[in-house]
């Protein structure tokens, strides 16, 4: 319980801090908390080591910010251009993170293609021959914002420490089969007679 209000805090705090200092030095950030809760999802979640996680994202995310080149040079504005770069962006991500076997999570990626979209498609929808400078200035303050709720995640288990399932699995080997166990090795009593 303490390490969920530590967490917690600290991604409240680093959040406010984003959106008081974005503004007051003119950042233009939308979508903070969006943003720093897509970076703490990735320091949260303990599958494969931080940099395989970061890696992953901007996978996604890069995946996700040429969806959207793709959609402002060659498709119309329209609901079945969206769908086709979701699409498209989706199995993209999804053939990467499978030829890899896993070892860029797919879930990172993801995470990656939804956070630009989350907070670039009304951007997108409103002006996209635009592409250029909105794109921009959306990717690189959801980058800073996620950086900074990854920062406070990470700072907070630096404290608090991982979470107990977090922890690797015992290094000891399980019983086999073909070893004997302590019911198999009792000698088998004849009650009857």
């Amino acid at each position: 319980m303490k390490r969920i209000f530590v967490l917690g805090t600290l991604l409240a705090v680093f959040t406010f801090l984003a959106v008081v200092l974005g503004s007051w030095a003119q950042l233009g950030l939308d979508n903070v908390l969006f943003a720093t809760g897509c970076g703490a999802l990735l320091g949260l979640i303990p599958n494969k080591g931080p940099g395989v996680r970061i890696g992953a994202f901007f996978l996604g995310f890069v995946i996700g910010v040429l969806g959207y080149l793709f959609r402002a040079a060659v498709l119309p504005d329209s609901v079945i251009a969206q769908g086709i770069a979701a699409f498209i962006g989706i199995m993209i991500v999804t053939l990467i993170c499978g030829l890899t076997r896993g070892r860029l999570p797919f879930w990172a990626a993801i995470l990656g293609l939804i956070a630009i979209t989350g907070a670039y498609n009304a951007t997108f929808t409103a002006a996209p021959y635009d592409f250029i400078q909105s794109a921009l200035a959306t990717t690189g303050s959801l980058v800073l914002c996620a950086g900074v709720g990854m920062l406070a995640i990470v700072i907070g288990q630096f404290f608090v420490g991982p979470e107990e399932n977090d922890e690797p699995a015992s290094t000891q080997p399980s019983p086999t089969t073909s070893e004997p166990t302590v019911a198999s090795e009792r000698p088998i009593v004849n009650v009857n007679g």
